[in-house]
């Protein structure tokens, strides 16, 4: 896939499964671009009463907003009905007024702050900017749909609630009557919207006015309340339909156009030409967290031309384009909004942390991780911890600066680079400050290999397994018979008075072994003394000292490496190595000196096969599997890029 959707979530557990997530986010992008017209929502407190119709089916995003307590004055419109015509239509003002968060429900304690919205382009007040186009998504029928085949027995046919603007403006051409739901978990309110509507044209703005960026030469669509309903329902945690059939769906996501091309092909359904950021009510509603809106349009404005992939370089997997996105993100949503949490409200309903804190350092390569929330916190506290020094007008402009120059493999050294080399353009002393920031958090060299320590997820800080991507995983099958190497290495200290040291981990099936969970092929463990293991991806394959392949047992391997496996090097640098084509995660590591080595321990007393003999019998292996002279060519070639 050339593009991909960016989540505001940080954790595996109780997520959507990946392909389904896809392809409901590719049934929303389906859907027409043309607002409705005002009447299909109900014009907004034209005379409704307070309280009227807060329970009453079809009473629509206006009835919602009065059955909250903000309603219009009951006789609003009844002096006008009494004469016999229609009530005049609301003046189109310059400058509105509304009630809103102008954070998050978490940050702002409950409370409302009225404030001017940007004035709407069209003369009823439909919610469309130059800069953003609001829907409500009603849990109602009239949604798009198409089936999605996830391996189950029978496709399962996905459908969307109902596409549609609701709010239009108060007799008075203000919005001053809508209020946040009774209930967090409403799926139909208009407050969302109005949320929505003035804090995207507010991060808009900040681009525009602060950094003299445009992204978008029309407005980007914006849906609010997602829900979606599956036939049959789906066997898997996190998928409960509420009464209304409809599955409640904790997240956020910037959805590009190009993602969507994909499925439109697969499903049949309808084009379009347009990127979306869409926002889910699940716990509670995402579009109250000004946060969750900054970091998804600044997913748009990064685009889809940088920082996108996951690479394979010579310390093995490399999540730090996409990362770089989550983290710039996360930081281009907290520098304007002077607010240091990320997702208070949002994030923080599902996730015990509150919300992703970039006051919180992270550095390489210790918080180097396949999950790109995790370890886009890097760049994320780096750049606030630059803030600090030097105050956010410059750190937003060096940063910013540097991005504009990033492609879809910059690493977090790439940046680095660039980060210090447009300070130096502000002086001296933001050069200096950017240096020894970046060194902080281990941006400007980060060889990805840590010491390995007793490991357990469970109690990890960021609950997060280690993973060992596949073949298929990173579309590359070819590497399945050379084994994809993991994100990370984790080397070992010299066992000073011990025989050897005994290392065991736990694995299990990633996400791209269905939806996590069950049994995973073994992993190889391969080795490099006093320097990481470097791979080439040519011949030799890899600068290695040894590997070994331990056997599992109920998701388990143990491998006992003896002392002299060290030689004279006070540390042995440590990888895994994938055969298999879906990801494993590592989920428990463990390490111990032994006092003897028994049956089994690997010894090192003769030296491992030259790289060059090992290349050669895993690119025959690589050469036969795809076929024919070009493969046996490319097997050769390539033969032994990982032993």
């Amino acid at each position: 896939m050339s593009a991909q959707q960016h989540l505001s979530l940080s954790r595996p557990r109780g997520a959507l499964p990946r392909l389904l997530l896809l392809s409901a986010l590719s049934l929303v992008a389906a859907c027409d671009d043309a607002p409705a017209p005002a009447a299909e929502g109900g014009a907004a407190g034209a005379g409704v009463s307070a309280g009227a119709g807060a329970g009453e089916a079809g009473a629509g995003a206006a009835g919602a907003a009065a059955g909250a307590g903000a309603g219009v004055e009951a006789g609003a419109g009844a002096g006008a009905g009494a004469e016999g015509g229609a009530p005049p239509p609301p003046p189109h003002l310059d400058a509105p007024r509304a009630r809103l968060y102008t954070r998050d429900p978490v940050t702002d304690e409950g409370r409302l702050e009225e404030v001017t919205l940007a004035k709407t382009l069209y003369p009823d007040g439909r919610l469309v900017s130059e800069a953003v186009e609001v829907m409500n998504c009603l849990n109602e029928p009239g949604g798009v749909s198409g089936q999605v085949d996830i391996g189950l027995p029978t496709p399962i046919q996905v459908s969307l609630c109902r596409e549609t603007p609701t709010v239009t403006p108060d007799p008075d051409g203000h919005y001053l009557s809508y209020a946040p739901p009774a209930d967090e978990t409403d799926p139909n309110d208009p407050f969302a919207e109005v949320m929505m509507y003035h804090h995207v044209n507010g991060v808009y703005a900040y681009y525009r006015d602060q950094l003299g960026f445009v992204r978008y030469d029309a407005p980007l669509p914006a849906l609010v309340n997602v829900q979606i309903t599956t036939t049959p329902r789906l066997p898997f945690p996190g998928f409960m339909p509420n009464e209304d059939g409809f599955v409640p769906i904790d997240n956020a996501a910037f959805f590009p156009k190009e993602s969507w091309e994909v499925f439109a092909q697969q499903f049949g359904l309808p084009p379009r030409d347009k990127d979306m950021i869409v926002f889910f009510q699940g716990k509670v509603d995402f579009a109250c967290d000004a946060s969750v809106i900054y970091h998804e349009y600044t997913h748009a404005v990064i685009g889809t031309g940088r920082l996108q992939s996951v690479i394979l370089d010579r310390y093995g997997s490399n999540s730090s384009p996409a990362s770089m996105n989550e983290g710039l993100a996360d930081y281009f949503a907290a520098s304007p909004l002077d607010q240091p949490v990320v997702g208070p409200y949002g994030i923080g309903s599902i996730d015990p942390s509150g919300g992703r804190d970039l006051r919180v350092a992270y550095r390489c390569p210790e918080d180097t991780s396949w999950e790109v929330h995790v370890h886009g916190r890097v760049i994320g506290s780096a750049g606030w911890a630059l803030r600090a020094r030097v105050g956010a007008a410059v750190a937003d402009r060096v940063i910013f600066k540097a991005l504009d120059l990033f492609n879809l493999n910059t690493t977090h050294e790439d940046a680095a680079e660039l980060i210090v080399s447009m300070a130096e353009e502000e002086g001296e002393e933001a050069a200096a400050a950017a240096r020894e920031v970046l060194a902080e958090h281990g941006m400007l060299r980060c060889d990805r290999s840590s010491e390995w320590t007793d490991f357990n997820v469970t109690t990890h800080r960021d609950g997060m397994p280690r993973a060992v991507p596949g073949a298929q995983s990173v579309g590359i099958p070819m590497l399945g018979a050379l084994g994809v190497p993991a994100y990370s290495q984790h080397f070992i200290p010299r066992p000073e008075g011990a025989a050897g040291v005994r290392l065991s981990w736990s694995i299990r099936a990633g996400q791209g072994g269905g939806f996590g969970g069950g049994a995973a092929q073994p992993l190889r463990l391969a080795w490099r003394r006093d320097l990481p293991v470097e791979f080439t991806y040519a011949s030799p394959p890899a600068l290695l000292d040894g590997e070994a392949r331990p056997a599992a047992r109920d998701g388990e391997q143990e491998l006992v490496l003896s002392r002299d496996c060290f030689g004279d090097a006070e540390r042995l640098h440590t990888i895994f190595l994938n055969p298999s084509p879906s990801e494993v995660w590592v989920t428990r590591m463990g390490v111990e000196p032994v006092d003897s080595l028994g049956e089994g321990a690997v010894t090192c007393a003769s030296e491992p096969p030259e790289g060059g003999a090992m290349g050669g019998a895993m690119g025959g292996a690589m050469g036969g599997a795809m076929g024919g002279e070009m493969g046996g060519e490319m097997g050769g070639e390539m033969g032994g890029a990982v032993p």
